[in-house]
């Protein structure tokens, strides 16, 4: 079963956002997205939230040299790829007491991918009107997370149309999830194949994000002269810890072009990603730290 033009494959499912992670992305919305520095004995000390099964809140507290080794890794400057492209999919539950027609039941999902990555849907069907196939997916849509499309002119994120489909067969004793999205664009290197070199400040990691991983996806606007005119989030997980460090040093940036020079303004980006490097001291998880080693 699948589709043309279309890539097909088990979902690798990501649990919604656990107690602490929406106290973290709490804490980052209420702040301002600069970030600030911090002083005195919070340089001496780190902290991580933790709720109890009771639901008590208890506060851990450590010396910087216990602290966990982090590791903050950058890719190459590449050109921006402008569509859509998933990152944080949850899967579904299978409807309670239910089994899938032998050609298994297809949701199909047509909706907005907004700017700031996430899916606003316009319409949900399901193959013979299967309705609890419809709520399921309805009720995990709110976690999903899109890198966004980019206005290429601009460099920046951008609104725009998304279609998926998503595949139940089986039972709820026996499920199997799959998920369909249009094929990507092949990967351009075209950025780094023009640049020389570049310069540009180290990214250190958050010392009062220590115990939380995560990814900033950045676009840089290049003008030929191989200065940043602009610098912007395309995404980041969890959403704003991390973008301060990554956003100083991308406007701190300069690239050298190999001969001859682009002729006009180059949108290109790059992916930082921000891991722990003993997975036992990790409380927020991200998924490419662990599948990257």
């Amino acid at each position: 079963m699948g589709t043309d033009g279309a890539d097909r494959a088990a979902i690798r499912a990501s649990a919604p956002a656990t107690t602490l992670e929406a106290e973290l992305q709490k804490r980052v919305g209420q702040a301002d997205r600069k970030g600030s520095k911090m002083t005195g004995i919070r340089q001496l000390l780190w902290s991580v939230l933790i709720r109890c099964a009771r639901g008590a809140s208890l506060l851990l507290v450590a010396p910087v040299s216990l602290l966990p080794l982090a590791a903050v890794a950058q890719s190459a400057l590449v050109e921006a790829q402008p569509l859509a492209t998933p990152l944080t999919v949850v899967a579904p539950a299978f409807p309670p007491n239910m089994s899938a027609p032998a050609s298994g039941v297809r949701v199909d999902v047509v909706g907005t991918v907004l700017a700031n990555g996430e899916i606003k849907p316009t319409s949900i069907t399901a193959d013979n009107e299967q309705r609890p196939f419809v709520d399921a997916v309805i009720d995990v849509l709110r976690w999903w997370r899109f890198v966004p499309a980019i206005d290429k002119q601009r460099c920046a994120p951008k609104d725009s149309e998304s279609r998926f489909s998503i595949w139940f067969e089986g039972s709820a004793a026996t499920p199997k999830i799959y998920f369909s999205f249009p094929k990507r664009e092949t990967a351009s290197d075209g950025g780094s194949n023009w640049v020389e070199s570049i310069r540009a400040p180290k990214v250190e990691y958050p010392i009062d994000l220590l115990g939380v991983e995560g990814q900033v996806q950045v676009l840089y606007l290049v003008s030929p002269d191989g200065k940043v005119k602009s610098a912007t989030v395309r995404s980041s997980t969890p959403y704003g810890a991390f973008d301060y460090p990554v956003l100083k040093a991308a406007w701190a940036t300069r690239v050298t072009w190999k001969e001859p020079r682009p002729d006009a303004d180059l949108c290109a980006e790059r992916t930082y990603n921000f891991c722990e490097v003993e997975p036992r001291s990790v409380s927020v998880a991200f998924h490419e730290c662990r599948s990257s080693k």
